[in-house]
């Protein structure tokens, strides 16, 4: 069985480079994990998270260097790194027992 995991950053570009263009520092990260069986069931069915080993207990989180309100999600992390913090529970905290499957929304400019 595989599972599915689709993430979003924001970035600030705040710091302009020597080449004129704008450094980009993720300053929030969204991720969502959902398998097969669990995307089947109604959304309201209790047992999607807890008795899921692909999907685990957190299937929306959120990383970010600020709290926020008006959004909910089964984890949201308040870090000053949220892009480090991503990665490590990308890599270690997810059940790797599993075929995984992750992708994010783009969309950028062409680079040329």
């Amino acid at each position: 069985m595989q599972w599915f995991r689709t993430f979003d950053f924001e970035c600030t570009a705040d710091t302009q480079l020597l080449n004129g263009h704008f450094e980009h520092s993720v300053n929030f990260v969204c991720a969502n994990v959902f398998c097969p069986e669990c995307l089947k069931k109604p959304k309201n069915d209790s047992s999607i998270s807890e008795e899921c080993l692909i999907c685990g207990e957190h299937r929306w989180l959120t990383w970010a260097p600020f709290e926020y309100k008006g959004t909910s999600v089964d984890l949201a992390v308040t870090t000053d790194d949220p892009l480090t913090c991503f990665v490590d529970w990308l890599l270690t905290k997810t059940n790797s027992k599993f075929k995984s499957v992750c992708f994010a929304h783009y969309g950028g400019k062409n680079v040329k």
